[in-house]
């Protein structure tokens, strides 16, 4: 049996309790720079088998963004997700804004 991945997610489990713990917000990676793209569903569903490590939301897949953590993520993969939102190009449910 492999330690790999054991250490992986102990790694990460220790990144994500370091950043919930921290005095200071965890630093996010740079806004998006995405405008338009087509979320492909095998591309998402490989993020739920194995996490994609990332630096800025263009390492990932269309339809997901990098977390602070640095692995790429979703919330969403279309509007039915978002109860009345809309779901965006980076995997998050966004409320229209109205002037």
């Amino acid at each position: 049996m492999s330690i790999r991945p054991f250490a992986y997610l102990a790694m990460m489990v220790g990144l994500a309790l370091g950043a919930s713990c921290a005095d200071e917000p965890a630093a996010s990676p740079p806004p998006s720079t995405r405008t338009a793209c087509e979320p492909i569903a095998a591309e998402l569903d490989r993020l739920d088998r194995a996490h994609a490590t990332c630096a800025t939301d263009e390492a990932c897949p269309c339809g997901s963004r990098c977390a602070p953590v640095g692995v790429c993520t979703y919330d969403c993969r279309d509007d039915r997700d978002c109860d009345g939102a809309t779901c965006d190009v980076t995997g998050r449910c966004v409320m229209a804004v109205t002037p």
